[in-house]
């Protein structure tokens, strides 16, 4: 059963954030009549919400319990504050990520008006090797884990466009010990 709950949370994704009960049935690929009584059961607690047109979306209840996590958690506490400096020097946006297998997770977003339009939201995922995020989680991760990621092969996300990897992996040991670097030299009071 807890398959079957999990299985219509996973039915959600940023593009469709609104589902309606045949769409929930199809994309979790549970019958409708199971979906109905598991849905039912998940608005109940509040990890789903239903709306006046009978249409399904994640509930407060469980983003209130994924904000718990305690990894993401003690870490956006410390860093909140430098972000804060960091945004407001820039006007930029200023992203805090976690490595999380060979993703990216956005644990948190700070970001200016004026900045550009960003694709990524918070407690969405991001490509490692083409965001610069995901660059510096990828410069800080160990050798194995880098040379295994540069073995793929690599798409500029969401362009779609496929990245040289000769002209990739030569680049990279510059720009992981360039990351590093820069990382470790950094004032600890300040950015």
């Amino acid at each position: 059963m807890v398959d079957r709950a999990l299985a219509l949370l996973g039915a959600f994704d940023a593009r469709r954030r609104s589902l309606t009960l045949g769409e929930l049935a199809r994309r979790s690929g549970i019958p409708t009549s199971s979906a109905l009584r598991l849905a039912g059961r998940l608005v109940a607690w509040g990890a789903l919400e239903r709306d006046a047109e009978g249409r399904f979306s994640i509930g407060l209840r469980l983003w209130e319990v994924a904000s718990l996590a305690p990894r993401a958690q003690g870490l956006k506490q410390v860093a909140m504050p430098y972000m804060g400096d960091l945004e407001e020097v820039t006007r930029q946006h200023v992203l805090l990520a976690v490595r999380d297998g060979d993703q990216g997770l956005l644990v948190e977003r700070l970001s200016s008006h004026l900045a550009m339009p960003v694709l990524y939201r918070v407690g969405g995922r991001l490509p490692l090797h083409s965001t610069g995020v995901g660059l510096v989680l990828l410069a800080h991760a160990d050798t194995d884990f880098q040379e295994e990621v540069l073995a793929r092969p690599l798409v500029h996300e969401p362009e779609k466009v496929a990245v040289s990897p000769p002209r990739c992996a030569a680049r990279w040991p510059r720009s992981a010990a360039r990351a590093r670097t820069r990382c470790a030299d950094a004032p600890r009071n300040r950015w």
